[in-house]
């Protein structure tokens, strides 16, 4: 059987961009020499005294402050410094995290030089830009929907920063009411579940408290004691010698995570990594050579396909295959941007389809429009669709779709294609 190391370097070996490497707090901790605000405590007690030093934050104020940070309500604190300055999108919220890490030291760049060294995938709960200045790799939040596929591109490999970056404020997962922003985001939510249950995971530097926040915490138990359990995963810690049976009991054992323990002090993190990276690069080196690997295509690129074809196929069934093709995206392009893509087809497209048809992707174009905030599209799209729609025979329940978006929009009733819904 084979051992957690043995399984790690052979997902490394076989598909690199297939592995995620999610880098926590420690990682900032021992790359900045313990820069202030490295860690989570010290971002949260710097925000405390920078409220108590301008005057937003009253001795009342800090003293309740700092009593969340020693009962360990770190996020119920960060709430209350992000309130204390006006808000995630106030400019005093914005000024702090620019000061704070706009120049973050660069102390010692071996652990994430090694971790880009393992050609993988790289995320962070972190909002520094360490990883980006020391890999050169490109910024994605989780706002950034239509990035998503880029961070799995080796061409591009941009570096996933899971709770926002220090210069994009609206991005900065920090109190409640940002987690709850981020939790209530199904797209997102639906993107995790996506890399827990379809990538290989390897946590690096992260504490039992970050992996038990708001975002995490709900991830692992529906992934221990919900529908989850199901599901065959991928995850790896690596964890100090010393820690391991600490997080055997945090997983409750669950033998779908496996630890690595990488020595006995953090600083033996850095060597151990530059030892594994080693290895891997031999066990590359000894693979048969291989043909060429020519860049993964790009949705759009399979859609250029699907054009391509389109004069030499049946025009309904290619239309219905590149339309699936683009919904069966949703996951990795976010809902405006599949949208935008079903809008362009029907554009081009739609006038070889036949009444039914055009009137049933027209529909759904509109419905997709309102979740996608294209709702400004939606009243010519139904204008366009009322003559077709007329076409239908009375009682066809596409008659009844379109009329409920036409009263949801309040639109064409009296305009000039009828005067009314048909």
């Amino acid at each position: 059987m084979a051992t957690p190391i043995e399984e790690l370097r052979d997902a490394l070996v076989e598909d690199p961009m297939n592995v995620l490497a999610i880098a926590g707090t420690g990682v900032s901790i021992a790359t900045s020499g313990n820069a202030r605000c490295a860690s989570w405590d010290s971002l949260i007690n710097d925000g405390i005294q920078l409220c108590s030093d301008r005057g937003v934050g009253n001795p009342e104020w800090v003293f309740r402050a700092r009593e969340l940070v020693r009962n360990g309500d770190f996020i119920g604190a960060a709430e209350m410094i992000t309130q204390a300055l006006g808000g995630p999108s106030s400019g005093a919220f914005a000024q702090w995290l620019n000061d704070t890490y706009a120049n973050f030291p660069i102390r010692d760049n071996r652990i994430i030089t090694e971790l880009n060294r393992l050609e993988c995938a790289i995320g962070t709960t972190n909002y520094d830009p360490l990883i980006g200045n020391i890999t050169h790799r490109s910024i994605c939040t989780w706002k950034d929907g239509h990035l998503f596929g880029q961070v799995w591109d080796p061409a591009i490999r941009r570096a996933l920063h899971l709770h926002g970056v220090y210069d994009r404020p609206d991005t900065v997962i920090f109190g409640n009411h940002s987690y709850n922003r981020l939790t209530r985001g199904q797209h997102f939510r639906v993107y995790l579940k996506y890399l827990f249950i379809h990538k290989t995971l390897l946590f690096v530097g992260v504490g039992q408290g970050g992996l038990g926040d708001p975002n995490f915490g709900p991830l692992l138990r529906w992934l221990h004691t919900g529908d989850g359990y199901k599901f065959i995963t991928n995850l790896f810690l690596l964890v100090r010698t010393s820690e391991e049976t600490e997080w055997r009991s945090f997983f409750e054992d669950d033998a779908r995570v496996r630890f690595i323990p990488f020595g006995a002090m953090h600083a033996d993190l850095p060597v151990w990594l530059g030892r594994f990276a080693a290895e891997l690069a031999n066990a590359r080196a000894a693979l048969p050579p291989a043909l060429p690997r020519l860049r993964t295509p790009t949705i759009d690129d399979q859609l250029h396909s699907f054009r391509l074809a389109f004069r030499n196929e049946e025009p309904k069934v290619s239309f219905r295959n590149a339309w699936h093709y683009i919904c069966s995206n949703e996951t990795m392009l976010g809902a405006r941007a599949v949208w935008s893509r079903l809008e362009q087809w029907y554009r081009l497209y739609s006038e070889h389809l036949g009444t039914e048809d055009r009137v049933s992707y027209g529909v759904e174009l509109a419905e997709r429009a309102q979740g996608a905030d294209a709702s400004v599209t939606i009243p010519q799209l139904l204008t366009d669709l009322q003559t077709s729609v007329a076409d239908l025979s009375p009682g066809h329940p596409l008659r009844d779709c379109y009329r409920r978006l036409v009263d949801t929009q309040g639109v064409i009733a009296g305009g000039a294609a009828g005067g009314g819904v048909p």
